[in-house]
């Protein structure tokens, strides 16, 4: 990885923002340097300032795909019509139906971080091929070379992976921190602290972070450190971090956000002059979400109200299931009194989601086994042992096999992750379904 590389700037990008107010800008019209008129006047300003009127007015659509609808390039059938597109480009007006080259982003791609940046209350986003992606570009733009960085210590395990291994390479200076500490976050920032990031609620147990507490004491260190955070367990209407004061939200568009189990992707979302170096990077390396996904992200958007709020009727009721019964051993959901940050999320969060994680009395793997198969039986059609979640059915992991498999035992115990830990995601079926499934893994539990 090449932390320098946002600094190597495509001329394409050079373009004062001036989009209209109604819609969010596109990244290319973002943060660039004003031209400086030169004394003798350009020829090729020459050439488009002699445009006809009717190909700078947006009535005109003047590029079209040069193969078919998804096509990798746009073209025009004359030099004035593609130099129109060019100057639409660098005055970031371009119509929703025009593109250029597909790493710098289609029409369908713009409409879906458009329909993003509404939802979550930014100025602007942008989709990626993976929620990781969206993160490592994410990461990688706003550290400089060794910047220092302080993330979650109990966050995603992939994501931490990352800043690792960039950090054993020397590339960035990091600071892992347990969950109290971020309730002191001064004492771990930096003159060279570049990012605060961590995701709430995490994975798997759900821990929450007060984002609004931990802004503020980024701004009483007087530090520039932007705060990045990952929601994907808290998609709107849940959580809404900009409100809290986070600078960057990265969420998962695979989980509740397209809802239907069969998108990869992911978004950075924020203000135009933070996203800028972000798209920089986006454009060199091509990580852009693909033209099929968007749309299905589309369609999930126009139902996430619904599915979220039946997401999170189940949570209640499994939680409140499981927090009675003999065979649980711990209970984590954020939205039970006995959740260590239930505080916080009341206060942060207007609904504590689908996802369920337990320790459930088990001897060993064979009990566990015995449990998650047992569920998947009695449970609906297409209910399954898979390490995703915010889908309209069930999903139901056991931590320990399903996402720390390649982890040795003493690794898995640094980490905290106990043989008996279970993550169900609840999809958006009759509760008493969830009932049955669960009592039903309990009792094969009891026959061995």
């Amino acid at each position: 990885m090449s932390l320098d590389a946002r600094e190597q700037k495509d001329p394409v990008f050079e373009i004062p923002p001036q989009a209209p107010q109604s819609l969010p800008a596109p990244l290319h019209a973002l943060q660039a340097p004003q031209r400086v008129e030169p004394e003798r006047r350009d020829p090729l300003r020459e050439f488009v300032m002699e445009l006809p009127a009717c190909l700078i007015d947006l009535n005109t659509r003047v590029s079209q795909p040069i193969a078919a609808t998804s096509a990798t390039t746009h073209g025009t059938r004359t030099l004035a019509e593609y130099a129109a597109l060019k100057e639409r480009e660098w005055r970031g007006t371009l119509r929703s139906d025009e593109a250029e080259y597909v790493r710098y982003g289609t029409p369908i791609m713009r409409q879906t971080e458009g329909a993003l940046a509404r939802l979550f209350g930014g100025e602007t986003a942008l989709v990626f091929r993976s929620g990781m992606a969206a993160i490592e570009k994410t990461l990688e733009a706003v550290l400089d070379e060794g910047g220092h960085i302080i993330v979650f210590a109990q966050g995603y395990r992939q994501t931490n992976a990352l800043v690792e291994r960039w950090a054993r390479r020397g590339l960035i200076e990091l600071s892992s921190v347990p969950i109290d500490g971020f309730k002191e976050i001064g004492r771990h920032i930096k003159a060279n602290t570049k990012a605060v990031f961590f995701e709430t609620p995490s994975n798997p147990f759900l821990r929450v972070i007060d984002v609004r507490s931990v802004k503020n004491q980024i701004e009483a260190a007087g530090s520039n450190a932007l705060l990045i955070v990952d929601d994907t367990f808290a998609p709107p209407p849940n959580q809404n971090s900009f409100e809290c004061g986070a600078d960057i939200v990265v969420p998962s568009l695979t989980k509740y956000l397209s809802g239907n189990n069969q998108v990869l992707g992911g978004a950075a979302i924020g203000a135009q002059r933070v996203l800028q170096p972000i798209f920089q990077l986006r454009s060199q390396c091509g990580n852009i979400s693909h033209d099929v996904d968007c749309a299905q992200v589309l369609e999930g958007l126009a139902t996430l109200d619904d599915r979220v709020r039946r997401a999170n009727l189940n949570g209640e009721h499994v939680a409140n299931m499981l927090a009675r019964h003999p065979r649980v051993r711990e209970l984590f959901y954020p939205g039970h009194t006995s959740h260590p940050d239930y505080d916080i999320a009341i206060a942060q969060m207007s609904g504590f989601g689908g996802v369920v994680s337990f320790r459930i009395d088990a001897r060993d793997l064979f009990d566990v086994a015995a449990f998650t198969d047992a569920f998947v039986e009695a449970a609906p059609p297409g209910t399954f042992i898979a390490p995703s979640f915010g889908g309209d059915l069930p999903l139901i992991s056991a931590v320990t096999v399903v996402s720390h498999f390649q982890q040795s035992e003493a690794e898995r115990s640094t980490r905290g992750i106990p043989l008996d830990l279970i993550r169900l995601s609840c999809g958006t079926v009759p509760p008493q379904v969830l009932t049955d499934a669960l009592q039903a893994g309990f009792e094969a539990m009891e026959l061995l």
